[in-house]
């Protein structure tokens, strides 16, 4: 899977280079795509998504649009998580970098940062896997603790897989 910006587009594996894409999602609920995640246990994919600044809002509006991961064409989220309640609007001169899954907590992790370099505005808001609308999240971390310049795509270990034996990650 691929996103560019205006559509999702899918390729086997096994592709090469110059093989055509075995299916897209378009459409204006696939547009303004940051970053996506895939739970394949729930058949899901999260869809973090930015509008574009219009130059005149206190805020720029992000989502997370949840599709059916075998959608294809111009189709329709089976439910979005949005809102003021959301802490997915951020000022303008923000942006988001990234959407990760997180199988073992059940929970989408969204990542932003401030254009200004300071990490101080290194965010990460956290809701669960079936959050849905204008959900409160259920963990929100930020500062510069969480980066030392701009955040990425967050992502989750599970907890009995850090340190084994001592050593293995």
């Amino acid at each position: 899977m691929v996103s560019e910006y205006d559509r999702i587009v899918f390729h086997p594996r096994t592709n090469g280079y110059y093989d055509a894409p075995s299916r897209r999602i378009t459409g204006a609920d696939a547009a303004n795509t940051i970053s996506l995640a895939h739970d394949p246990v729930a058949h899901r994919l999260f869809l973090l998504q930015q509008a574009p600044w219009d130059g005149t809002s206190a805020t720029v509006h992000g989502r997370i649009a949840v599709f059916d991961d075998s959608a294809s064409g111009d189709a329709t989220p089976l439910y979005t998580i949005e809102g003021p309640t959301s802490g997915l609007d951020i000022p303008p001169g923000y942006y988001f970098t990234g959407i990760g899954h997180d199988p073992y907590l059940h929970r989408v992790m969204a990542a932003s940062y401030a254009n200004s370099g300071d990490p101080t505005h290194n965010r990460v808001v956290v809701f669960h896997d079936d959050a849905i609308g204008d959900a409160t999240p259920v963990q929100l971390i930020e500062g510069a603790g969480i980066g030392a310049s701009y955040t990425g795509t967050p992502f989750a270990v599970p907890s009995d897989a850090i340190f084994t034996n001592g050593y293995d990650l």
